[in-house]
């Protein structure tokens, strides 16, 4: 039975977060979550703008009372009222459907084994000097995010990054290898490694891979060499015995299309989650179609 002494406290916080809390008397958070203001890509040029629910949390003193339940209702009615298309989270299997919540897309990973010959073994550039592989520095943050925008705007469900989204201060030169192609940028591989969670917990869950939190390219020529990148700051790695690299990455995109083309060795898992992971509450016929067609995908550190 809920508690009639809780108090609902609403927060705002940076960058258009808030945060809903049920407050008992002594001070303590009984249970809390966030909404964030999120916006996706219809991989058409338009926009579904859905409040993204996360850090759904419990107090063990205060479980088994409904509490999570009534903050998510309040959450959906909040979304309804004030013109969202819809309610997304990532969730655990066989909860959030209840609310009316529906998976909508797979995980889709790509898997390439490091020991791949196509991968070769320099890490600094092709042989011809060409390509050339280095640490990011500060001057490539606007080709990185200018980019980025190009990829999401024709990735159906990738979220769009505001200019002050935390994604882009987490990006940092020792994380981050950036792929010159004739002196001009053509991709990057962002490793992640503490700044995003996800990627963090996966790395965790597959202790046999290198995880990266995203490989992104302007074709499908300069993705092999971001890979061969990849792999060469993956094999650098002191003590690291993974034996495979492993990202996130939707039909469609560049990863994808060369292990497909057999240009350089992987595998693609798709793991079907019916009841959990990417789900969504649509509101509007923009964000249902996001749902029937089963394509939503969330970049991993775009993960809330």
């Amino acid at each position: 039975m809920t508690d009639a002494r809780l108090v609902l406290r609403d927060s705002a916080e940076g960058q258009g977060r808030r945060r809903l809390a049920l407050v008992a008397p002594d001070g303590v958070v009984a249970c809390q979550l966030t909404i964030d203001a999120v916006q996706l890509s219809d991989g058409a040029g338009g926009v579904v703008a859905v409040g993204g629910v996360g850090n759904v949390a419990t107090d063990p003193a205060h479980r088994r009372r409904g509490l999570a339940s009534r903050l998510l209702e309040r959450s959906i009615e909040e979304g309804r009222a004030c013109g969202s298309d819809g309610m997304l989270l990532y969730g655990i299997d066989g909860f959030y459907e209840r609310f009316g919540w529906r998976s909508c897309g797979d995980e889709r990973w790509v898997r390439v084994p490091l020991d791949d010959a196509r991968l070769g073994e320099a890490a600094g550039g092709s042989r011809d000097g060409t390509v050339r592989a280095r640490a990011m520095v500060d001057a490539d943050r606007a080709w990185i995010e200018a980019t980025y925008a190009q990829v999401a705007a024709r990735t159906v469900g990738a979220r769009l990054r505001a200019a002050d989204a935390p994604q882009w201060a987490g990006l940092e030169g020792a994380e981050v290898t950036v792929v010159e192609r004739r002196g001009e940028l053509a991709g990057w591989v962002w490793r992640g490694r503490g700044t995003v969670a996800e990627r963090d917990s996966v790395a965790r869950a597959r202790s046999e891979c290198a995880v990266f939190a995203e490989l992104h390219a302007v074709d499908d020529d300069a993705m092999v060499e971001v890979v061969r990148a990849a792999a060469a700051v993956a094999r650098a790695e002191p003590g690291d015995d993974a034996v495979e690299l492993l990202t996130g990455a939707p039909d469609g995109h560049a990863l994808r299309s060369v292990v497909r083309a057999g240009r350089i060795g992987g595998t693609l898992e798709d793991e079907v989650r019916p009841t959990g992971g990417a789900m969504l509450l649509p509101f509007t016929e923009a964000a249902e179609t996001l749902v029937t067609t089963g394509g939503l995908y969330q970049f991993l550190p775009d993960r809330f």
